[in-house]
């Protein structure tokens, strides 16, 4: 199982020591255009962009294509902010890149978001 959460960025090294896991829980922090658009401070979105901010949803899918293999069973999106992003948004942004840039990408791949403290998410058997 890989974990990933307040990561900003996934350099090389990272991405050889995190493939082809069973199970990948990963940040998918933000939609990058709620984030420009949104009320927070510039200097706040721009950590956030950063190397030492947030993986962007696009971001995610982005490191999952070059991650995932035949024995990935699951992937659960954590850390969504609860301003520029949400779960629908999210699953629809990383089940499309996984779909157009990674053979291993299936339907049958259990891919959840889960976001705020008062949406519990169902048990996982990993």
């Amino acid at each position: 199982m890989v974990c990933l959460t307040d990561i900003g960025h996934v350099d090389s090294k990272t991405l050889s020591i995190i493939k082809c896991a069973d199970v990948y829980l990963i940040e998918s922090n933000h939609n990058v255009d709620l984030l420009l658009n949104g009320n927070r401070p510039e200097f706040n979105k721009q950590r956030i962009l950063s190397k030492v901010g947030h993986l962007s949803n696009e971001d995610c899918g982005s490191v999952l294509s070059n991650c995932i293999d035949e024995t990935t069973h699951s992937i659960i999106l954590c850390h969504l902010s609860n301003d520029h992003n949400n779960k629908s948004i999210a699953l629809k942004s990383v089940k499309k890149i996984l779909s157009e840039n990674c053979s291993f990408f299936s339907n049958s791949l259990n891919i959840i978001a889960f976001t705020q403290k008062d949406d519990p998410t169902d048990f996982i058997n990993v």
